[in-house]
């Protein structure tokens, strides 16, 4: 018996016999890696200086596209500021020196909000370093929206934060001497926002909850000399007080007004002159 000395005898498959006799094309290889590089790679972040590259915040935020920072020089910045829904970060120079953050200030001069974030802006459209203050109605408003607000003082609005059916995260933040509220947590829109460490002081009323069936986390900040401290008066809201502090607050430092679960775990209450705690809801478990 006679063996063929190729895989391919004469009833071979044609693609055998292609295989046999194909030719190699080379490709371009620094191409073909360029292409790779340049449709693999994240896009590299801008950051636009303020007043450096625009003259304003508003025109910063303008010009920035996701994941563009917008950082802002020491001064006071006579305008009102819309993030419309943009995934950026707008801060100070430093808003880990307390110093800079006292010298960074947005005053809305009589605007309704100084700052907005009302077109579903998530947790990483982020506000940093900042004095908030010149609102008629609120310092920022927060609607249909969870931004993060870290390092800021909201002073000298008439509300300092409005929030209606938003989740933010507001960290380290001043919320302070408002005409009216620190924080207003507002309509029938369900919300759900964390404040940690911060200071909410000399306000008319320091937090007033008047969504239903909302909840709000709140840890390690304080409730300090304020005309009334926290008020939850709508029903089926879910409270949680973390470590806080309730110092020299007159009406009820905590008043629970409507059916509401509030649980309070380490809170003190020190020195309030009204009622230390009102509790005509479900609560507080403690």
């Amino acid at each position: 018996m006679q063996r063929s000395s190729s895989r391919c005898g004469l009833a071979a498959r044609p693609s055998c016999l292609l295989g046999s006799t194909r030719s190699v094309t080379k490709q371009p290889v620094l191409p073909l890696l360029a292409a790779a590089i340049l449709t693999s790679s994240p896009a590299i972040a801008d950051i636009i200086n303020v007043p450096a590259d625009h003259p304003t915040l508003q025109a910063g935020i303008d010009a920035a596209v996701d994941g563009d920072e917008v950082v802002v020089a020491a001064g006071t910045y006579l305008e009102a500021i819309d993030f419309n829904g943009k995934a950026i970060t707008v801060r100070s120079a430093d808003p880990s020196d307390t110093g800079t953050v006292v010298t960074t200030v947005i005053d809305g001069t009589g605007n309704d909000y100084t700052v907005q974030t009302a077109s579903g802006e998530g947790l990483d459209s982020v506000l940093s370093g900042f004095v908030i203050s010149g609102a008629s109605e609120a310092g920022m408003l927060i609607s249909g929206s969870s931004p993060t607000l870290t390092s800021c003082t909201l002073a000298i609005n008439n509300d300092g934060i409005l929030i209606e059916g938003s989740s933010p995260f507001i960290n380290a933040c001043a919320i302070v001497d408002n005409l009216d509220r620190g924080i207003e947590i507002a309509t029938e829109s369900v919300s759900d926002p964390t404040i940690v460490g911060s200071l909410i002081a000399r306000n008319l009323v320091a937090v007033e909850m008047t969504s239903r069936a909302s909840s709000i986390t709140v840890r390690d900040t304080g409730f300090e000399s304020n005309g009334n401290g926290f008020t939850g008066a709508a029903g089926g809201s879910d409270i949680t007080l973390t470590s806080c502090t309730f110092f020299d607050n007159g009406g009820s430092a905590l008043q629970i007004l409507s059916p509401s679960s509030c649980i309070t775990s380490g809170c003190s209450f020190i020195s309030n002159r009204g009622i230390g705690l009102n509790m005509g809801g479900s609560g507080p478990d403690t």
